[in-house]
C-alpha cells in the first residue's frame, strides 16, 4: 500500500533516524510495536454479546462485522455472557476495569486464558469465576480457530498501515516529554476491528498500552459520491490494486495526512510537490484539495478536538467533489 511510496522512501532516508522491521520502530532504544491481541478480542466481543451501550461499538468493518456475527452469535446466551451481564457490569464492576485492559492484562497460556493481574474492586472468588467462564467460552466457541483466521484475512491491512504509515511519523521524543519517564520508554500498541469508533488507554506494568479501533462509517457517509467518482478512476486504481471505493477513500486520506504532515514540518516544498505528483499519478487527482482540507483541520483543533468531528467537512468535500466531476 505505502510499502513503495515515493515519499516515504525519501521520508525514510531524510530523517534517518526511524527504522522499522515488521511493525516496529526504533529511535535509540525506544521501540514501538503494533499488532492485534487475541485476548483484547475475546474480551472484546464477550463484552459486545452483553448488548450493553458502550461496550457494544458501532461502525465495526462490514465485512469483519459479518465474519464475527457467523461466528458467535450463536453463543448470545453462554454463560459467561450472563456472568458478566449480572455479575459485573449490572453491579458495576466492569467500570473499574474496562474489558480491553483486562484483555491487555491477559494471555493464552497452554490454550488457556490466563488473566495475569489482580482486577481492581473484584473479590478473588470473582476474578477467579470470571477466568473460569471465560475459559469455558474460549473453548466452547473454538475461538482460537476463529482468532487465527481473522489474524491471517483481516489484519494484514493494518498492520501495513501502522508498519508503513503510522508508526514511522510518530514523535517518539514528543511522547516521551509528553508523558515523562525516566529513560527511553518501549511502546505496545494494539489494534482491534471490534473496537469500532472507540479507543482506549489500558495500562501493562505501569505503562499504557493503548488500544485503538479503527472506524469505516466515514466512507458508508461519503457512499452517494461514489457512483460519480469511482467509475471516472476505477480502472485506474484498478492498476494499484485499489479496487474499491472504500480503500480509494482510505489511501486518499493517508495519503493527504502524508502531505500534512510534511507540511506541518516544513519538509521542502519540493518534496511535497513531488509526492502530490505520484498521487495524482495513481488517479488521486483531488489530492492537493484534500491535503488543504486536512491542513485546516490540523490548524483549527480548537474548533475539531478530534478527528470525527471534523468527518462531515470531508464528506462535504466528496460531495463537492461528485458535483464538480459530473459538469
Amino acid at each position: 500500500m505505502i510499502k513503495n511510496n515515493t515519499i516515504m522512501k525519501k521520508l525514510l532516508l531524510t530523517l534517518a533516524v526511524v527504522l522499522f522491521t515488521g511493525g516496529n520502530a526504533v529511535r535509540g532504544q525506544i521501540t514501538v510495536k503494533a499488532a492485534p491481541n487475541e485476548t483484547v478480542e475475546l474480551m472484546t466481543e464477550i463484552a459486545a454479546l452483553t448488548q450493553v451501550r458502550g461496550l457494544t461499538p458501532s461502525h465495526i468493518l462490514p465485512e469483519y462485522k459479518r465474519f464475527v456475527d457467523s461466528c458467535f452469535v450463536k453463543y448470545e446466551g453462554h454463560s459467561v455472557i450472563k456472568f458478566m451481564h449480572d455479575k459485573l457490569i449490572m453491579k458495576g464492576l466492569m467500570s473499574m476495569e474496562m474489558p480491553t485492559e483486562i484483555g491487555v492484562n491477559s494471555q493464552i497460556i497452554a490454550g488457556n486464558f490466563v488473566c495475569c493481574n489482580s482486577i481492581k474492586g473484584w473479590s478473588e472468588k470473582t476474578r477467579n469465576k470470571f477466568v473460569k467462564e471465560v475459559n469455558k467460552f474460549y473453548h466452547d466457541t473454538d475461538f482460537h480457530t476463529f482468532w487465527e483466521k481473522a489474524r491471517a484475512d483481516f489484519y494484514p491491512m493494518i498492520d501495513s498501515v501502522f508498519a508503513n504509515v503510522f508508526i514511522p511519523a510518530l514523535h517518539i521524543e514528543w511522547l516521551n516529554g509528553y508523558v515523562p519517564v525516566e529513560g527511553a520508554r518501549d511502546y505496545d500498541i494494539t489494534v482491534s476491528y471490534l473496537c469500532g469508533e472507540y479507543n482506549f488507554g489500558p495500562m501493562l506494568h505501569g505503562n499504557p498500552n493503548p488500544v485503538i479501533g479503527f472506524n469505516p462509517h466515514v466512507s458508508d457517509m461519503i457512499e452517494k459520491s461514489r457512483a460519480i467518482i469511482f467509475p471516472k478512476i476505477e480502472a485506474q486504481f484498478a492498476q494499484q490494486a485499489y479496487g474499491q471505493w472504500r480503500i480509494v477513500l482510505y489511501e486518499s486520506l493517508v495519503r493527504a495526512s502524508v502531505n500534512t504532515f510534511l507540511r506541518e514540518d516544513k519538509f521542502p516544498a519540493q518534496l511535497i510537490a513531488d509526492n502530490m505528483a505520484e498521487d495524482k499519478r495513481v488517479g488521486i487527482y483531488w489530492i492537493k484539495e484534500l491535503t488543504d482540507l486536512m491542513c485546516d483541520y490540523e490548524a483549527h483543533r480548537d474548533q475539531y478536538p478530534t478527528l470525527d468531528s471534523f468527518m462531515p467537512r470531508v464528506v462535504d468535500f466528496y460531495n463537492d467533489l461528485a458535483a464538480k466531476a459530473e459538469k
